[in-house]
């Protein structure tokens, strides 16, 4: 049954990329500040063979902005073209207004046991999974208050069976 759907919104390629940069920097920022700093202690302290892997060790955090693009191509494909979410009774649905090369309409269905949090970034509000994913729901697409109130109830309650399950284990 479906609870609630969108309106149709869109998520730029550039868009999906930033957040993605946000996100991983938000969740690893800890090596994000630890491999330079191991990386100019290297080059610092280390002999001439380790200097190399202190030099590596500074110029990662650069490439995170071209790995994101490359994590993020595949859903950017799907959120592109357009999409609608949709909240069903055990799941969330994205279904695409874009078709695959094989004729199929793009969609994502994940399923609420899978999220772990809801949290609000800027015009959007970010769906984060349990392996480090996420989808994004651009704010200005929900149809009315209530139904964002509905979405984060559901993916809090979900939460909150997580909770009772590890409590009981």
């Amino acid at each position: 049954m479906i609870k609630f759907e969108t309106n149709p919104y869109t998520v730029t390629p550039y868009q999906m990329s930033q957040l993605a940069i946000r996100e991983y920097i938000r969740t690893f920022w800890f090596a994000v500040a630890a491999v330079p700093l191991f990386g100019i202690l290297a080059l610092i302290f280390a002999g001439p063979a380790f200097r190399l892997v202190g030099l590596v060790a500074i110029v990662w955090p650069f490439s995170i902005p071209a790995r994101s693009l490359l994590v993020t191509n595949k859903s950017a494909k799907l959120f592109r073209a357009g999409v609608v979410l949709r909240l069903l009774d055990d799941a969330i649905e994205v279904r695409g207004e874009g078709v695959q090369k094989n004729g199929k309409r793009l969609r994502l269905e994940l399923p609420l046991h899978d999220v772990r949090d809801a949290v609000d970034r800027g015009n959007f509000l970010l769906i984060r999974t349990m392996r480090f994913g996420y989808v994004p729901i651009v704010k200005s697409a929900f149809q009315s208050a209530e139904d964002k109130d509905l979405l984060l109830a559901d993916i809090a309650a979900m939460q909150a069976e997580r909770v009772e399950a590890l409590k009981a284990q």
